[in-house]
């Protein structure tokens, strides 16, 4: 039986660390989750604040492989709105983020993380499982 081998390389642990600290930073009741693509393509977040004034909701995409692949975080909440937020810019050169807007602050959201190569057009592959959360009043 083959024997599978995982690098930690010090990126990949700096960015565990910082979703971590994400995730404990935000006031109460926030949403701020974190999802990868199956394969490490890539990385995304949702962020969903009750003070919309000082934490805007966000999403961010971190495309991590120089793969000729775009990675990105796409939503959809139980009101029916949907986005996405994609990093296309190439790979190990920041998050890009986008403003989510048009969310129902009743209700769930439900994103996942994928890849998708633009240059084929072979649609979304490598999404990390759904994860759906309550949307903060």
């Amino acid at each position: 039986m083959a024997r599978t081998r995982r690098v930690m390389t010090v990126a990949g642990v700096a960015s565990g660390i910082v979703a971590v600290l994400a995730l404990t930073a935000g006031p109460a009741n926030a949403v701020a989750a974190w999802g990868s693509t199956t394969q490490g393509e890539g990385d995304g977040f949702f962020e969903n604040w009750p003070n919309r004034e000082n934490y805007p909701d966000q999403a961010g995409a971190i495309d991590r492989k120089k793969d000729g692949m775009s990675v990105a975080i796409r939503w959809t909440s139980s009101s029916g709105t949907t986005g996405e937020c994609v990093d296309k810019n190439g790979a190990n050169n920041g998050t890009t983020l986008c403003t989510v807007t048009g969310l129902n602050q009743r209700g769930t959201v439900t994103f996942k993380v994928c890849a998708r190569d633009y240059s084929n057009d072979i649609g979304w592959i490598n999404c990390s499982r759904p994860d759906s959360h309550p949307l903060t009043p």
